[in-house]
This record gives structure tokens, sequence and C-alpha cells, in this order.
């Protein structure tokens, strides 16, 4: 089974950022991963403490989470939906990094690679109670 890792980032700093990515990196250890280590940010709520980052300070948190896991010698990747990518990153700034997209529908439109797709958020899983994510690998080095 390939094992990976993700993150779910509240990070509203480059420093939290790092320190998130560095706490990240003593749990993991000597953990030996197959896949990458996906960064998450996430503002669910007006009342939340991130709500006040902006893309330009979101795209410098997710350089330097990134920057920090593979400077450990591990893969990062990003993970966001479209909406994100397109009012709340400078994307065309993190293209290095691998893409882990989460679009519901039949179809794809999103104009940059990804290397991932979470293609629904209802499947479902036997053994598993309730309704899961369900991804696709594309690629991974």
């Amino acid at each position: 089974m390939k094992v990976g890792i993700y993150f779910f980032s509240q990070a509203n700093s480059v420093e939290e950022a790092e320190a998130e990515a560095n706490f990240l990196l003593e749990i993991i250890g000597d953990w030996e991963l197959s896949m990458p280590v996906a960064y998450d940010w996430e503002c669910l709520a007006d009342d939340y403490r991130t709500v006040v980052v902006d893309a330009r300070l979101l795209t410098d948190c997710t350089i330097a989470f990134c920057d920090t896991i593979k400077d450990a010698g591990l893969t990062p990747m990003i993970y966001f939906n479209p909406t994100q990518a397109q009012r709340m990153f400078h994307i065309e700034q993190v293209t290095d990094y691998d893409f882990w997209l989460a679009m519901y529908t039949d179809w794809m439109t999103f104009p940059y690679q990804f290397h991932m797709w979470q293609y629904t958020n209802a499947g479902t899983v036997p053994g598993v109670s309730g309704k899961v994510d369900i991804n696709l690998l594309f690629h991974h080095n």
C-alpha cells in the first residue's frame, strides 16, 4: 500500500507555515513514505483566524511549507479546489509542486496539470460507514 501524508493547515504567516511543516516532520520521523506530503490550507468560515490571509500570503505560506518538506527529502503536494486556485493563490508561482485537485465534476476543465483528482466526496468503501472522498492518482515520480 502506498502511504502519504495529508496536513490541514491554518497558518496565517510564513513562520507559522514553516513551524507546521517542522512539526509534521517531527511526527513523520523516519517513516518511509511512497506518496507526497499534501498541504491543504482552507478558510472555512468568516470567523476563522485564517480570514486575514490574502492570495500573496497564502502563496508565500504554501511555498514555505512545501520548501521545508522538500528540504527534508520528501515530496510536497498542494491540495485545493478550483475556486481556491483562481481566487486564493498566485497559482503560477506554485506550479513546481504536485497538485491534488478537489473538483466534483464529470469532466475536467482545470487549466493546469495535476497529479491527483478528488472527483467525489460521496464515495463508498466496503467496511467504512458514511460517504468518503474518492481520488485518482495520475502520476507520481
